[in-house]
């Protein structure tokens, strides 16, 4: 049984545009929402601020017995124009009002601060009524965007980190080309308020780093559910730049693969391996490996080997090999692991993707360097 994560995150998109489309080239898997092109860089901002309207709206209880509504929102912003033609650029929020008889008492509202990132403010911040008075640029693009929420779970079951406190999930879009301008959003609330859960956090064995929550999928225990997510690492290849790979050329969506994270003791996550979610990808990982291990011994390697043995890492690393990644590489590249470059993009890779330095050293492996 699937908990309706993915299927409200496409609803998001087709609230923010008519055509939702992956950029050219790209073969986005069927289980995430396509990115949202973004508006022209060279459109100009018109702030023309509209009045608040409800969307959705849900009422919970929570861990400790208190009954919540969620409220999600949305108004007109401004408008960005391009040769003539006006674009709507609409803004939401999420409010987090606590319920005492028939009174409500909002505590908290849901941002988004740029056009990968919310933050939780007080009802009465300025922020939460602020309008900017021109565009500006962040990582992604251009920001004022074109942005939605939608309540994706808002039962009162969900605790993600054994902690006590009940989470709400919030399906947040921006119009914004990269995987991390999407995703599900953890807004922890309880007697003390509301705050968002980084669920990247919660990962012990290998550094994932920043990730998108893009499915929650059911699991024997029902408030923490196996995730499903798309580590920013991943996009563009970036690990391969990380590791010191000029990389491929023709690779651009070719390092994706559905990274899973599963509950396990003392509120972490786990990263693991599924064969129906993943079978696909390993294979492309045997591929890739089976290609470095039968290249010349005596050459040294190209930089397009060099881009695969990354790829074929990084999978590893993400699907619960952590630390044993290193030695495993090794082991299926045979008597090419002998060489001493291949060898240095494996001790790159461990530095990027394990925390510490708590892996034995395995043949002509330094151990694990810390680099975070």
């Amino acid at each position: 049984m699937r908990i309706s994560g993915s299927v409200r995150l496409l609803a998001a998109a087709a609230a923010l545009a008519t055509t939702v489309a992956a950029p050219a080239g790209a073969q986005r898997p069927a289980w995430a929402p396509d990115p949202i092109p973004p508006p022209p860089r060279e459109a100009t901002w018109l702030p023309s601020p509209g009045v608040w309207e409800r969307i959705e709206s849900a009422v919970l209880r929570d861990a400790q017995g208190d009954e919540w509504r969620i409220s999600v929102e949305r108004r007109l912003l401004g408008g960005l124009r391009n040769r003539a033609v006006d674009e709507p650029v609409y803004f939401p929020r999420a409010i987090f009002e606590r319920i005492h008889g028939k009174d409500t008492i909002a505590i908290a509202v849901l941002l988004p601060t740029d056009n990968a990132d919310v933050a939780i403010f007080p009802p009465n911040d300025p922020e939460v009524s602020a309008v900017p008075s021109q565009a500006a640029e962040d990582t992604w693009g251009r920001w004022p965007n074109p942005c939605s929420f939608t309540i994706v779970d808002a039962t009162g079951r969900l605790d993600i980190d054994s902690g006590g406190r009940t989470e709400v999930a919030i399906g947040r879009m921006c119009a914004c080309p990269s995987i991390a301008c999407s995703g599900i959003v953890f807004v922890r609330i309880g007697p003390d308020g509301a705050s968002v859960l980084d669920p990247s956090r919660l990962v012990r064995e290998v550094a994932i780093g920043r990730i998108s929550v893009r499915e929650m999928i059911a699991s024997s225990d029902s408030s923490r559910p196996v995730l499903s997510v798309e580590p920013e690492i991943l996009d563009d290849c970036r690990f391969i730049a990380l590791a010191g790979v000029r990389g491929r050329n023709d690779c651009k969506d070719c390092c994706t693969f559905p990274v899973l994270l599963r509950p396990t003791f003392g509120g972490e996550y786990q990263v693991f391996y599924d064969y129906t979610r993943q079978q696909a990808w390993k294979n492309k990982m045997n591929d890739l490996i089976g290609y470095v291990a039968a290249g010349d011994l005596q050459a040294p390697p190209t930089s397009d080997e060099e881009a695969r043995l990354a790829q074929a890492a990084a999978f590893l690393y993400l699907t619960g090999s952590g630390s044993r990644t290193h030695q495993g590489v090794n082991d299926a590249l045979g008597q090419r692991a002998r060489n001493f470059h291949l060898q240095e993009v494996l001790n790159r890779m461990d530095r990027i993707f394990l925390p510490d330095t708590s892996a034995a050293p395995g043949p002509m492996h330094p151990g694990p360097r810390n680099v975070r």
